[in-house]
């Protein structure tokens, strides 16, 4: 079984935990037609990486949320910022 939300005691003993943002910290819950998945840190391959997750319903309902977005701002061309070479990793190692 895998507990989506963290003990309260963990919280309290957390220092950290009083500073971060709950809506992400317990996971936000998005839809794509039928499918209805809760988007957590776990979900993400590297922390901090927006659009690269490990897990297959996650990133569906990522993708529709980005693709809403683009839609609703009229924008024709999504860039990926946390995929392929950044002036810092030139060569992408860290979005493999």
């Amino acid at each position: 079984m895998i507990q989506l939300w963290p003990d309260k005691q963990l919280l309290r003993k957390n220092k950290k935990s009083k500073n971060r943002n709950r809506k992400f910290f317990r996971g936000e819950t998005l839809t794509c037609g039928s499918l209805t998945y809760t988007v957590t840190e776990d979900d993400y391959f590297v922390p901090g990486c927006k659009t690269i997750l490990s897990n297959e319903k996650a990133a569906i309902v990522v993708v529709e949320k980005i693709y809403q977005e683009l839609k609703k701002n009229n924008i024709k061309k999504f860039i990926d910022k946390d995929f392929g070479p950044t002036p810092d990793d030139e060569h992408g190692r860290m979005s493999m």
